[in-house]
Parts: structure tokens; sequence; C-alpha cells
């Protein structure tokens, strides 16, 4: 059997076809084996035009494809991924309805690239040298800290508004018709105007940060304008934690929010002044 690797892209944009290098597999002789980059893969989410969620489904399907490679028998057989015999380096065509099927096109292969069967299989120096050449030591900072903010949510405002109006929801093209993107929010509701709350930590990279304040900000405009609300009226309120470093670029972001009319910045412990909006407006549901 033929030792070979082949790296493992995501796709961030099916339309013109940019992908980003976020794995690799490795056939040892007798089994394959598989390494991803979490840090490459933070990235490809960044970028990807649709919902994130897709691509984690993509890479567990993966996973579990290999898993049942590897528990066959023959390796060299029609149920391997790649074909290895003498006249064909491509890869099988029954692996591409595989593909076609479960991943629904984002993920892709680079090219079998052959080893010389002198040479020993070390998946740690050829990940670093094709794939991710930095080990990275994952952030938590930001998920911590959103832990908390979110915590401080769901006594202070969720728990008081769950039957009211919408909580932890998703809007989406399935939801609005005329919405680009799915966007998250801890509630919202409408009667004489839209009230609504969205908690992001400033901890995150600054292009995370600004993604989710842009977007926001797109999305409270379609939604006054899709149901004639006044942006004056309505009260959107983004709860955070003001980022510690002045002088960094999400704190510009912060400034940014600060100053815009269309949102209230709240800190975690002032959340039941969202819960206090709603019933004064006498907010609703109004979503189906």
């Amino acid at each position: 059997m033929k030792k070979f690797y082949s790296i493992v892209k995501i796709v961030t944009d099916i339309t013109v076809n940019d992908s980003i290098s976020t794995g690799i597999i490795v056939n040892d002789g007798s089994r394959l084996l598989f390494k991803f980059s979490d840090y490459k893969k933070s990235i490809a989410k960044r970028l990807f035009q649709s919902d994130s969620d897709d691509i984690d489904f993509a890479i567990k399907q993966l996973e579990k494809r290999i898993e049942e490679i590897n528990k066959s028998i023959n390796l060299e057989g029609t149920i391997g991924l790649f074909d290895f015999t003498e006249n064909n380096s491509q890869l099988k065509s029954d692996y591409f309805t595989y593909l076609n099927a479960y991943t629904t096109g984002l993920i892709q292969f680079g090219s079998p690239k052959l080893i010389l069967d002198s040479h020993s299989i070390d998946l740690d120096k050829l990940f670093k040298l094709y794939v991710d050449p930095i080990e990275h030591i994952k952030d938590n900072k930001g998920e911590e800290d959103l832990l908390m903010i979110k915590s401080h949510v769901q006594k202070r405002l969720i728990s008081k508004v769950e039957e009211r109006i919408h909580t932890n929801i998703k809007i989406d093209s399935n939801l609005i018709s005329d919405i680009i993107f799915p966007y998250e929010l801890d509630c919202i509701g409408m009667n004489g105007s839209l009230v609504g709350a969205k908690s992001l930590s400033f901890e995150h990279s600054h292009q995370t940060v600004d993604k989710y304040v842009s977007h926001y900000i797109t999305l409270i405009t379609s939604l006054s304008y899709k149901y004639s609300k006044s942006l004056k009226e309505n009260r959107f309120y983004l709860i955070a934690n003001e980022p510690k470093d002045v002088k960094s670029e999400t704190y510009k972001i912060w400034d940014r929010v600060y100053n815009n009319k269309l949102i209230d910045i709240l800190h975690p412990d002032q959340s039941d002044i969202v819960a206090e909006r709603v019933f004064e407006t006498n907010a609703t549901k109004f979503l189906n």
C-alpha cells in the first residue's frame, strides 16, 4: 500500500470557490490519520458566507467516514477514500458521491501526494508544514466572557420575558425572506415599536466583533423597514463588558457603537432594563 497525504480545505465562498486549508488526511499504509486546525477552522467560519454550523456538520461527517474506513479490513478496496492503484491516483468516484450527499460541497481535498515508503509518517510534522505552522494556544477569553454575560442576561432578562417575546432566537431567511445572513438575538418583541437585545463579548477578535456589530445594525434597519417602525422609537440593546484596552481595535468599535443612535450599550448587570422596556411597551412575539 502506497502512503500519501491530502490537504483538506473548507470552501468559504462557493460562488468564487475561495477556500482555506484547515486539515490533513494521511494514509500511513494501514489506516487513515486525520488532523484539523481549530484555528484555521475559526478563520473559515468568520469568512463563511452562510451558517457556520454547516462547517461543523461537514467536519463531523468526514471524521465519521474516516472512522468507518479505519474499521474496514481492506484500505485498498472499493471503500477507500483514495484510489492509489498503479494506474489511478485520482479520488474515487464513490467518495464524490459521499461528499455531495453529506458535506454540501463545503469540503474539498487537495491532490493526493505520495510519501516515499522509506520515510516514516510524522503526522504532526506534515500538519505544521502544510496546514498550520504555529502551535496556537486557544484563547478562551471571549467565550468565557460571553458565558458570564449570558448568565446575567438569563437571570435578569430572559427569565422575565420568555413567555412574552421571542428569546434566544435565530433570525434567518426562513423567518424573514429578505434577511441575507442568519443572526442570533437574545430576545426581540414588537408592539408600537421594536425592542431587542444582543449579547456580545468584546474579548473576541476585532474582526469578529465588527462583523456582529455590523450585522446587528443591518438587521435593525431591515426589521424596522419591513414592519414600518421608526428607528427613533425602537430600542435595541447591546449587552457587553467594556474592553479593557482603550487603544485596541475593539475599543474603537465600542466607541462607534456607543455613539450610534440605533443601539444602546448595557452592562450585563443592567440587563433588566430591557425587560422593563418590554413590559412598558407591552411587546409581544410577532415572528411565525
